[in-house]
């Protein structure tokens, strides 16, 4: 605003100095907006003790809610900070205008969070939504029936960060119309083909959903962990538990210690709601049609295929994961490594990768339940270095609909 105001490109500005110190015209600058300033008469008015006793924690004050979307009544809700996300949909919004089920609410406008029903007790203040990985902007809260289509929401987010980016910080500028890009060339055949698709939105250093949900390492906590969350396996050990202790190469990712709180927070606001729409999705598959299957995608780092060697020689492009046929049907796992050779790729099985914790919990052939994981060599479809796609990715996104139309096509007799 600052840059337009002087009559430059609308670019953010960089800080340190900060605008109060040097702002227009190099003159210290205050810049507040309207909710802001909206305050100010009542602080005056009550007092500022009066006003910081309404919220939660290091949230004070009140907040203006915007209420939109498929919501029966939209409009603005002005409240104290701790409201929860369903108080606000039900009781101000009164449901959704369509009478359906909601699926979803994104909070904090195209660059905030979806929602899903599992989170709606979440409070509506900065620090419980910064703990479950989303943020609440200024407030916006747009709500959206089960009929949404995920796949064209999530491509509208990223369209609309291209369109709107000022294009001066790289990430925004190239990583939104990559973003764009790869959404469009993955998930366009899978929904088509009948396949339901459940997509994490936050990075696995984050919150790892292939880990058993209380897999922690005590030494990367402050004091003592309650038992069960005392993690004591080999991935623990590694450094890779439900929350990673290091990233790629074996590099820290961080600099303190986390309290358990924080823990507790990402399994309860991440890890348990991906499960339990998991688990609900297969529950629903098995009702319709008598068995479910469940496809674990992956990706691998090269140097970890560059380790396995394939049949014929060779790196392996693809390590197919059915915790050595307890997980799955033989009969699944050896369709899949068959389609995938007559494609092109150089497949294993069970090395280095037989699955993590979601093939292993949820693969039950005696239960109607057949789970595959599949890990792909990023150097297929990417240059690691950059994380740039390659031209690979076009390749790799037409075989795996290939793929996902075979496994749509199967006679599910023969894995009963």
């Amino acid at each position: 605003m600052l840059e337009s105001l002087e009559g430059k490109r609308g670019v953010v500005r960089a800080k340190p100095p900060i605008p109060a110190i040097e702002g227009l015209f190099g003159k210290p600058t205050v810049v507040n907006n309207v909710l802001t300033l909206a305050t100010v008469p009542v602080i005056l008015a009550d007092g500022a003790k009066a006003y910081q006793e309404l919220g939660v924690e290091r949230s004070r004050g009140t907040q203006v809610f915007q209420l939109g979307g498929n919501i029966a009544h939209g409009g603005i809700v002005e409240t104290a900070f701790g409201v929860t996300l369903r108080e606000l949909i039900e009781d101000y919004g009164g449901g959704t205008l369509s009478g359906r089920p909601v699926r979803t609410v994104q909070v904090g406008g195209p660059l905030g969070a979806y929602l899903p029903t599992s989170q709606f007790d979440l409070p509506m203040d900065y620090e419980a939504f910064a703990a479950a990985g989303a943020m609440l902007g200024h407030g916006g809260v747009v709500v959206f029936d089960d009929t949404v289509d995920m796949a064209a929401q999530a491509r509208f987010a990223m369209e609309f960060c291209a369109a709107e980016s000022c294009g001066k910080c790289t990430p925004c500028r190239v990583g939104s119309v990559r973003g764009v890009e790869v959404i469009d060339r993955i998930v366009a055949g899978a929904p088509a083909l009948g396949a339901t698709l459940i997509r994490a939105r936050f990075a696995r250093a984050y919150v790892d959903l292939n880990r058993e949900p209380w897999e922690l390492d005590p030494a990367m906590f402050e004091g003592d962990l309650p038992e069960y969350a005392r993690g004591r396996t080999a991935r623990v050990a590694a450094g890779l538990g439900t929350i990673p202790r290091v990233a790629g190469e074996g590099r820290p990712i961080y600099a303190r210690k986390l309290t358990f709180a924080e823990a507790k927070a990402r399994v309860e606001l991440a890890h348990a709601p991906y499960h339990d729409a998991l688990d609900r999705q297969l529950a629903a598959a098995r009702a319709a049609h008598g068995i479910a299957i469940l496809i674990d995608w992956h990706s691998m780092p090269a140097a970890a295929a560059r380790g396995q060697r394939a049949k014929g020689g060779g790196p392996c492009d693809i390590v197919l994961g059915d915790r050595f046929g307890a997980a799955c049907s033989p009969r699944l796992t050896g369709l899949v490594e068959r389609e995938l050779e007559a494609l092109g790729y150089r497949v294993t099985r069970n090395a280095p990768y037989a699955g993590g914790y979601t093939t292993e919990h949820y693969g039950r052939p005696a239960r109607r339940t057949h789970a595959l994981q599949i890990e792909i060599n990023r150097a297929l479809y990417m240059n690691e270095a950059t994380r740039e796609p390659t031209e690979g990715l076009a390749k790799l996104t037409a075989d795996a609909e290939t793929l996902t139309r075979v496994l749509a096509g199967l006679d599910l007799a023969e894995l009963k």
